[in-house]
């Protein structure tokens, strides 16, 4: 098989499937053409990459062949033009069996836009936009359908855009998957990698079963991947999950941002059902934020579950038994897994105010409150050392919580779980603070509680940090009753207790004489290496280029400082030129000129899983700078003191692809000048990502989204700005698509010398270019400033595309509240409120803009609005799920 040549086929809009398509100038016009060529002529004899132009191609594609050889369907990896393909009907394209498990839902004749199935050799799909966007529940011939699907067989699915894969029906009604991988037959593998999977609301993003009658064997590997679910909830019936597997000989899921996962469902970023009983897998690296739950593992044993940043609201990491197990038979439950080294904290989602089970809710108003940190209702043996855990009811709780998913058993037909926690232990982890839950939900939270669901037994939890040096809160605690410490239930050995906060990752004092710099330290680490940094200042730029090492200051209450030394040319205080690297609980001072930390390199070159975590940069003219081909999470950091960018997402000049970072928790401040010159955020050149639950403030511009694609804003505040968020392109051209704002809060200043203040300004400056936004339950609290606009779409004499959708906003306080210039191609703003603007909305364009169906502060048409404006009908009263 080496010795054969491969064949390259060429598929174009301008194509002609009567062409030979083996040149870029007779290409065929349909990919399944392409396809049915490639199976029939050329794979028997050797490879085959089908070579996708840019463009729309309204068709589904099937691929299924015998031959040995590779098959690869590539697009364009040109963000600026891509290859879509988007249908408006799907048919049953697939035969699925059943694996048994408890998210394998997808069986007999179903459909996928691009299915694979049954082919002996590898199928690679990459570069592809595949959507929904077009389909409607007449075009669809089954309820069971997917955007990517492979059915027994091989490959790669990387650097796709999946989008626009929806459905409104509970679960039950339908089942929708944005890639649907599953193997009941022969023995397969996968590597998922680099995929974006934008607002999704199926039933599961990632899919991935094996098993069945027939025994099937697939091992996965989902790396790098961004996947989005329903950041506004406006499809809280279905229960939407990131990434579900069940029944694999071997996983690997590493470094994906999953966000926005969370329904009445109590829905998790990542769920694992049993896997094969000698599998192994690994859950590192990833960043898992706004989701009822982080990671739910349900029967799997034997894993590793270690450095993940995790913001949750129902569960942190929650091991619990078996669903869906056949009659007479008892649940598995989660054991024998080493849990290390992640940071897990709690804020309120969808699932902490109320439980739905096969549509009735269940539990109402649990505590108001994120309930449990880390949660293990069935499971022996688990490891769990070196974690930082806070903000949550109960940080950790062995046994089955009452409060959390009490009736969760009643999905499964088999016997009741065990509920046997045994021999699980925590050590070396820092808990609290505390969240206080509501004073109705009758609960009192602890560190960690011991529930002895089943046969009593202590938890062995020495070695802790509980919130002071005197230990935790108990009335057995002689050794001092007047702690301030956190509390802790009965039946839990919690001595000795350490009396500092344990870096991340620390299992043992080795003894070791201490370097005096961490370049010292560096020089002697090897791949994955943990420096834990004590109190103090270092001054010296330091330089990462050794995979998986974690900077981690010893205490988190008095974090170590890595200030740039004033003798180094570098230009930043910390370079990370390595995959896999950790930042931790440190503070950054920066070079005047440089940037506080860099992740890239120049020439450009990928550097993937970097991590900043809960750390303090002062400085530089960029606090934190992503350039070209870079990937990694800001979650919990602080940025102040910056000349310019506080963090900066983009090429920066260095050339290749843009970065694909995820910003959450954080806090980006500036010294606002009166000419407005800080920039907060920037995304630019390419860049991709969220920015979600931030606060962003006293800088001339929240946050710039420049010449690039794919970016999400949820949930952030954006006060004391002059411009909350500006959309523009700069290079003709441009292809600014799938940029998502909802729930921001937009609170600008007063006008400093007669500058405009903007809340949201989508401004081409370019021709040639096309703009689309969703804007979805933001508030934009203008003031009545003489120069004061809310939302302004357009700029006149500049021809552009583009398109805004946008409901559920709030725009008031505004001396105009909307203001549209030039010609936007499409224009749908309704129900939203807008109310006390001096203008409400003036059209500056020649076409007729449709404002219906808007609140205007009275029952009746507007007065106060100008232009070619359509506003009746008016609603006759405000939006109520106006933020």
């Amino acid at each position: 098989m080496d010795s054969v040549s491969e064949t390259v086929l060429y598929v174009a809009t301008t194509g002609n499937d009567q062409n030979a398509g083996t040149s870029p100038s007779a290409p065929f016009l349909t990919i399944q053409h392409a396809v049915n060529v490639a199976v029939q002529t050329y794979l028997p004899l050797g490879p085959v990459v089908i070579n996708i132009a840019p463009g729309t191609y309204a068709e589904q594609v099937t691929v299924s062949y015998a031959s040995p050889y590779a098959l690869t369907l590539v697009g364009s990896a040109d963000p600026a033009t891509p290859t879509v393909i988007q249908p408006t009907t799907l048919t049953a394209n697939l035969t699925e069996e059943n694996t048994g498990y408890f998210f394998d839902d997808n069986v007999g004749q179903t459909a996928a836009i691009v299915g694979i199935q049954d082919t002996q050799g590898p199928v690679t799909v990459e570069y592809l936009t595949v959507s929904g966007a077009s389909l409607t529940p007449a075009g669809l011939a089954t309820g069971q359908w997917s955007g990517i699907a492979y059915i027994n067989s091989s490959g790669t699915v990387s650097h796709n855009q999946v989008k626009s894969i929806e459905v409104s029906a509970i679960i039950g009604q339908a089942s929708v998957h944005g890639m649907e991988m599953k193997t009941t037959a022969g023995t397969h593998s996968l590597e998922i990698t680099h995929n974006y999977l934008a607002q999704y609301a199926g039933h599961v993003a990632i899919d991935l079963m094996a098993g069945g009658l027939t025994s099937g064997v697939l091992t996965a590997t989902v790396t790098d991947n961004i996947i989005i679910g329903d950041p506004a909830d406006t499809l809280t019936p279905v229960a939407q999950f990131g990434i579900a597997a069940g029944g694999l000989s071997g996983l690997v899921v590493r470094r994906n941002n999953i966000a926005h996962f969370s329904s009445p469902w109590n829905v998790s970023g990542i769920w694992l059902d049993p896997l094969n009983p000698e599998a192994t897998w690994t859950i590192a690296y990833n960043s898992l934020v706004a989701n009822d739950n982080g990671i739910s593992i349900h029967g799997a044993s034997g894993g590793v579950i270690a450095h993940n940043s995790i913001l949750a609201g129902a569960a942190g990491i929650e091991m619990g038994p078996q669903f869906n197990v056949p009659s007479g038979q008892i649940p598995a439950s989660s054991s024998n897994s080493l849990i290390q080294g992640n940071t897990i904290a709690g804020s309120p989602t969808v699932a902490t105010t109320q439980v739905t089970i096969n549509g009735t809710t269940v539990e109402s108003a649990i505590t108001g409150q994120p309930v449990d940190g880390i949660l293990v209702w069935d499971g022996q043996q688990n490891r769990f050392i070196g974690n930082h855990v806070s903000g949550f009811v109960n940080d950790a709780y062995m046994g089955e919580d009452p409060v959390f998913l009490n009736n969760a058993v009643s999905w499964s037909p088999g016997t009741m779980p065990s509920y046997d926690n045994q021999g699980n232990s925590l050590s070396f982890n820092a808990w609290g603070p505390l969240a206080t839950p509501a004073s109705s939900s009758g609960v009192t939270g602890y560190a960690v509680v011991n529930a002895n669901n089943a046969t009593p037994f202590v938890v062995d939890a020495s070695n802790n940090w509980w919130g002071s040096p005197s230990g935790p809160s108990n009335i057995a605690n002689t050794f001092n009753p007047a702690t301030q410490g956190l509390p802790v239930s009965a039946g839990v050995n919690y001595t000795p207790w350490l009396t500092f906060v344990p870096a991340l990752d620390l299992t043992e004092a080795t003894g070791q004489t201490p370097f005096s710099s961490i370049g010292a330290a560096l020089s002697e680490a090897t791949p994955g290496a943990s420096l834990s940094l004590a109190t103090g200042t270092f001054v010296e730029n330091v330089t990462v280029s050794i995979s998986g090492v974690t900077l981690a200051s010893q205490s988190s209450l008095a974090p170590a400082t890595i200030q740039a030394s004033p003798t180094m040319s570098m230009p930043a205080t910390i370079s990370i030129q390595a995959d896999d690297v950790t930042i931790q609980s440190v503070t950054v001072e920066a070079p005047s000129s440089g940037y506080g930390v860099w992740v890239g390199s120049d020439p450009a070159s990928p550097i993937l899983g970097a991590q900043l975590l809960g750390c303090h940069i002062i400085g530089g003219a960029i606090g934190i700078l992503f350039t070209a081909e870079t990937e990694g999470s800001v979650i919990g950091v602080t940025v102040e003191q910056f000349a310019r960018y506080g963090i900066s997402l983009g090429n920066e000049t260095l050339g290749g692809q843009g970065s694909r970072v995820a910003v959450q928790n954080s806090v980006v401040t500036g010294a606002n000048s009166p000419s407005g010159t800080l920039t907060g955020v920037r995304w630019t050149d390419g860049a991709a990502g969220i920015l979600s639950d931030s606060v962003i403030t006293t800088v001339g511009t929240g946050v710039v989204i420049e010449d690039t694609a794919a970016v999400t804003l949820s949930q952030n505040q954006l006060q004391s700005v002059q411009t909350g968020i500006v959309i523009t392109a700069t290079t003709a051209g441009s292809i600014m698509t799938d940029l998502v704002l909802t729930n921001n809060l937009v609170a600008p200043t007063p006008s400093v010398s007669g500058e405009v203040v903007r809340g949201i300004w989508v401004y081409p400056q370019v021709a040639a270019t096309t703009m689309a936004v969703i804007a979805n339950e933001n508030l934009l609290q203008g003031v009545l400033d003489a120069f004061a606009q809310g939302v302004v779409i357009g700029q006149t004499d500049v021809a552009a595309t583009i398109s805004w959708a946008g409901s559920g906003n709030t725009v008031t306080g505004w001396r105009t509240g909307l203001m549209v210039l030039g010609d936007p191609a499409v224009l749908t703003f309704s129900y939203n409120n807008i109310v006390d603007n001096v203008t409400a909305a003036n059209n500056g364009s020649v076409s007729p803009i449709v404002l219906s169906n808007n609140w205007w502060g009275a029952p009746s048409a507007p007065t106060n609005v100008s232009g070619n404006l359509v506003v009746q009908p008016v609603l006759t009263a405000p939006v109520a799920s106006a933020s």
